[in-house]
């Protein structure tokens, strides 16, 4: 979601190849957003809704893109020949986290918003980072299966871990009122985790099985977006007279 929850921002291979797109709150009005030639996903909104950064492997490896929300031409931020990927923009707009395995370990990184300064945050591995909304702390996993969740302060230090639970790699949120993350028991169900008293509210719960990939909450926290890919199922066919 936009930060005024009026526009959403989604990879799609509609046009072909997995590409930005951006559409209005409701799901109308597509447009897309990039032409790359290569698969290009997980865009975020800067907090003044100007720009969207995302990740794509356009140049062979793996890099972080900002660009402006209305279209013109990506602007690279990074450009090690490692994989940098999950990029969240912090909630002042000075930085891009981001994870990246240079290092040799996948790890939380962060660069300036205007590309080329770049510190790295964690020492024991992370991915998927995402600041809170008061800027204080860093929440993130470890690993691309599903895996506990850790947070450490914004500008580095000891990591703690604060959901021991193991959640998909894109599929939780932080927010004001906690963090959303969707588990995979008997179903399929989204939470809330209370940072405050460490309680964990049931919020929705579909029984039937499907592929599902990502979450995001609207900043009302009215809504919570997810991917859902239906299993496919398959036939037996019978042919006559094969040979």
């Amino acid at each position: 979601y936009s930060p005024d929850g009026r526009r959403i921002a989604f990879s799609s291979t509609r046009g072909g190849v997995l590409n930005i797109w951006t559409c209005e709150g409701d799901g109308s009005k597509p447009v897309q957003l990039t032409e790359f030639e290569a698969h290009t996903g997980s865009p975020q909104w800067s907090p003044d809704g100007r720009r969207v950064v995302f990740n794509s492997v356009e140049q062979g490896d793996w890099n972080i893109y900002a660009m402006d929300a209305e279209g013109g031409i990506p602007q690279q931020l990074t450009f090690e020949p490692s994989d940098e990927n999950d990029p969240f923009w912090s909630r002042d707009g000075r930085w891009i986290y981001f994870s990246s395995d240079r290092s040799g370990r996948r790890e939380i990184w962060r660069v300036s918003a205007e590309g080329g300064e770049w510190a790295q945050l964690t020492q024991a591995g992370g991915c998927r980072p995402q600041e809170a909304p008061d800027g204080r702390f860093l929440y993130y996993s470890k690993d691309l299966g599903p895996t506990p969740l850790w947070r450490v302060k914004a500008d580095g230090g000891e990591e703690t871990q604060i959901l021991s639970g193991p959640v998909a790699h894109h599929d939780w949120a932080v927010a004001g009122s906690g963090i959303y993350f969707a588990q995979a028991n008997e179903g399929w169900g989204i939470h809330l985790l209370d940072l405050e008293s460490g309680g964990v509210t049931e919020l929705f719960r579909k029984g039937d099985r499907f592929r599902r990939y990502s979450l995001a909450v609207s900043p009302d926290e009215e809504w919570i977006l997810f991917g859902e890919i239906p299993n496919a199922t398959s036939e037996l066919m019978l042919v006559e007279n094969f040979r």
